[in-house]
């Protein structure tokens, strides 16, 4: 019997609805919403169910019994029901109540809507009286899922009235921390302009202290998609010494040297924004992802290794953190792009662009470089670099790369062969050169990293590049500008999880800064006899004085300075206080500082970084 009164129906459904709106007499059970997708309530290989009086003397609701077929046939007849929020269906398998339930209530909502809206499909008095029964065999669950979805309304509506914004999400981390350093003896470090300088007496001592303030908001613009701008400030210069002196040992996460401030006061500006979205390429779903933006950096994206990425976590130290060669040399956000395509779990190919001087206009293009300006997106200092990442085994991550910089002498960078930025390191990386003979430098490095998790509790990790940098002289100069300058670095380290308790970090390692291999550079005037094999001819590229007794470049000449290796020893103990909050002492020993054999410094630092 299709056609039923409509006052009928209204009566019926009234029923319908006092029966689901009367409070439950027996006591509700207390699992929690998100326990109604956990597996573990499905029963799998059910039996047939044997004979029962009333659906609620189930567990679970077998696809067998009279209600789950009942309720089956009301969904095909009244389209009630479409499956789960995926778009799939489970099949004929048992149901936790609490299942059925929510079922059982989507499909009264949608039958009184139908009789409310008298509609020609009204219900038929034997559905009517089919939900009836239902709804009475279900009467607690369905009191309980009301009850939760009223709970939840109001949960939400709080929380959005609380939200910075729906659509965005706001995170932050805040580092203190407060270092002292030491000489046993007068030590000699480079200073900003490349010249070595006296870290100051033997008995000198020298602390300071740091915050830095990190603001992330994460926009979801559409699917998939992030929209993220950083906000950063942060006080205290990056190492114990003078600005005056070398920047060795600096500190990732501080200013610049001389940023000090007595007060604390920080100027707080936009160091990262970008946008980044999903593809799907290969057969696979959103397995590439593009990002660009005027500010990324390329340590984000590439060389990055699980047990020193993070300096408020891992070592604090910069030349720990990046690659001196391979991320370090365009250090800092810039304008550019990256792709990301994972063709499995196990492989992926990253490549980066960064454009240093992007944001700035003019200039004329210098011999070897694109031929599009001395700045802008395609002129000046650019990186373009290239790696894959891959997974032998699940506990070993490899990443091998490959990246050409252009270092250009009109760029903000020029003057150092390894960047401005490069002076995180010790060695060899505040050589400075002469922009006034040398146009750019081409940079290519190779790169090899690793991390592997020998056991839950022990890792060990490392990394080697290799760079070989040709110059190119400027146009216009009288002089004969080439050659190749060979240089490389490497990385070995130990970890130590959840040493001591659940969190926990124990990390040591040691590193070779930028050491030159191989210095084939020469700048000669044409027809002088033997000035391309006189290595004084390199104060041409190199920038310093010539002592006239021993014939020595003093000042930035340090390949012929140079009468030792530097390494870097740090050794660091994460605590993890709270999940918000961890400690981390640490140590660093500067062996031989810029590769002159002499006396070692030695670093002390003390992180407390807050997470909220």
């Amino acid at each position: 019997m299709r056609n039923v009164y409509v006052s009928w129906g209204l009566a019926g459904a009234l029923g319908l609805l006092a029966v689901i709106s009367q409070p439950a007499q027996a006591e509700v059970p207390t699992t929690s919403v998100n326990d109604l997708s956990n597996p573990s309530l499905f029963t799998k290989d059910s039996p047939k169910s044997s004979q029962v009086n009333s659906v609620s003397e189930l567990t679970d609701v077998d696809p067998n019994s009279w209600a789950f077929q009942a309720l089956k046939n009301v969904v095909e007849r009244y389209g009630c029901l479409e499956g789960y929020p995926n778009k799939t269906y489970k099949g004929n398998r048992p149901l936790s109540r609490y299942e059925f339930a929510a079922g059982l209530n989507a499909c009264l909502e949608k039958v009184n809507e139908l009789i409310t809206a008298s509609t020609s499909n009204l219900a038929t008095k034997e559905d009517l009286a089919v939900l009836q029964r239902l709804a009475e065999e279900f009467r607690n669950e369905l009191a309980a899922l009301r009850g939760r979805v009223d709970f939840l309304e109001a949960k939400t509506k709080e929380l959005e009235s609380k939200l910075f914004s729906t659509t965005a999400k706001l995170d932050a981390e805040v580092i203190m921390s407060a270092e002292i350093q030491g000489a046993d003896v007068n030590a000699f470090i480079r200073d900003s302009a490349g010249n070595l300088q006296l870290t100051g007496g033997g008995a000198n001592v020298n602390s300071i202290a740091r915050t830095r303030l990190n603001i992330r908001a994460n926009s979801l613009i559409t699917r998939g998609d992030q929209l993220r701008i950083r906000l950063n400030g942060r006080t205290g210069d990056s190492t114990p010494f003078t600005s005056s002196q070398g920047r060795v040992a600096r500190i990732d996460y501080a200013g610049a040297a001389g940023d000090t401030s007595p007060t604390g006061v920080a100027a707080v500006d936009f160091d990262k924004v970008y946008y980044d979205f999903p593809l799907s390429f290969f057969g696979g779903v959103d397995n590439v992802r593009i990002r660009f933006g005027p500010r990324i950096e390329a340590i984000d994206l590439l060389a990055r290794m699980k047990y020193t990425v993070n300096e408020g976590q891992n070592f604090s130290w910069g030349n720990f953190k990046r690659d001196p060669l391979f991320t370090e040399i365009t250090n800092g956000p810039h304008p550019g792009a990256h792709l990301d395509i994972r063709f499995s779990r196990d492989f992926a190919l990253r490549v980066l662009y960064i454009a240093y001087d992007g944001g700035s206009a003019g200039g004329a293009a210098l011999p070897g470089q694109f031929p599009f300006g001395g700045s802008g997106l395609f002129g000046g200092t650019t990186q373009i670099a290239a790696e894959i990442g891959f997974r032998p085994t699940p506990s070993i991550d490899i990443g091998l790369g490959y990246s050409y910089i252009n270092l250009s002498s009109a760029s903000s960078v020029g003057g150092f062969i390894y960047g401005a930025a490069s002076s995180f390191g010790g060695g060899d990386a505040r050589l400075v050169y002469n922009t006034a003979n040398v146009g750019n430098i081409g940079h290519n490095v190779f790169l090899a990293h690793v991390d592997w998790d020998i056991t839950p509790g022990i890792a060990i990790f490392g990394r080697y590049s290799y760079d070989t940098a040709n110059f190119y002289g400027r146009t216009g100069n009288p002089l004969n500008v080439g050659g190749s300058l060979d240089s490389n670095t490497w990385m070995a380290g130990l970890a130590l999880p959840d040493l001591f308790g659940k969190g926990n970090l124990f990390e040591a390692a040691i590193i070779q800064p930028i050491q030159i291999s191989n210095n084939g550079v020469i700048a000669f005037t044409p027809g002088v006899t033997n000035s391309s094999t006189d290595p004084r001819g390199n104060l041409n590229i190199f920038r310093g004085n010539v002592n006239p007794i021993t014939g020595q470049i003093s000042g930035t000449g340090l390949p012929y300075l140079r009468n030792g290796t530097e390494y870097d020893v740090a050794v660091a103990y994460r605590y993890r206080v709270t999940d918000r909050l961890s400690l981390t002492p640490e140590v660093l020993f500067v062996i031989n500082p810029n590769g002159v054999n002499q006396q070692g410094i030695t670093v002390g630092n003390l992180r407390a970084t807050f997470e909220f």
